[in-house]
């Protein structure tokens, strides 16, 4: 039974971001040993990808457990762990700054929304909830595309002097007015493709977890 909310949900893992002059995808091989990059038409109709989660262990944590309801997986092809390609055209004004407060505490958070090429967001959407569906047929499903835009988070680094990601510009979280990015304008991201599954609430969802982007600068 699919129930589809809208919620973002994407991670970004802690590096210190590097600055490239030449362009990205010259250094692609060296930076993606290891895993089966895929753009968004071949994901979807590749086979032998799948979710890396023992389901059965999992429940028994969880109803052993309650505090461990939260469980994040892979996406593989075989070995590899799936990287998606995303091509589209950024629709916030650089990156969207927004202000949340959690356990009372105020933060910020960090984002860029993407209109994908040729409306690839619908075709991904029911891709992923697919094989989200296969393991947890009865559980909701959330997704970071809304109104047709896919928003990916970036989180900067414990210095709070860079975010965690290969680029092709200086992205600085104190200065990020700085950075050279136009709404309309041109963009690659690589995510690494996971999923969050919430045992308590029933839920689960893909994570973007953004390691690369080149802008059109």
């Amino acid at each position: 039974m699919f129930n589809f909310s809208f919620q973002l949900v994407a991670f970004v893992k802690y590096r210190h971001t590097s600055v490239i002059k030449e362009p990205i995808f010259s250094v692609l091989p060296k930076l993606k040993m290891g895993k089966a990059i895929f753009e968004i038409k071949t994901f979807c109709k590749e086979s032998g990808i799948e979710i890396k989660l023992d389901v059965e262990k999992s429940q028994k944590k969880f109803n052993n457990d309650n505090d461990k309801f939260l469980q994040v997986a892979q996406f593989k092809k075989g070995a590899d762990r799936v990287v998606l390609k995303i091509t589209g055209e950024i629709t916030t004004k650089g990156v969207a700054v927004n202000e949340f407060t959690n356990n009372g505490k105020k933060s910020l958070s960090y984002s860029i929304g993407i209109r994908l090429e040729d409306s690839m967001e619908t075709l991904l959407d029911s891709k992923i909830a697919e094989y989200l569906a296969a393991l947890f047929p009865d559980f909701e499903f959330t997704t970071p595309i809304r109104d047709e835009i896919l928003y990916v988070k970036l989180k900067p680094s414990q210095d709070k002097k860079s975010f965690g990601i290969v680029s092709n510009i200086k992205l600085d979280p104190k200065k990020i007015g700085d950075a050279p990015i136009e709404a309309g304008s041109a963009i690659t991201v690589f995510c690494e493709l996971n999923c969050y599954v919430n045992f308590r609430d029933e839920k689960a969802g893909a994570i973007f977890n953004v390691t690369e982007i080149e802008f059109d600068v």
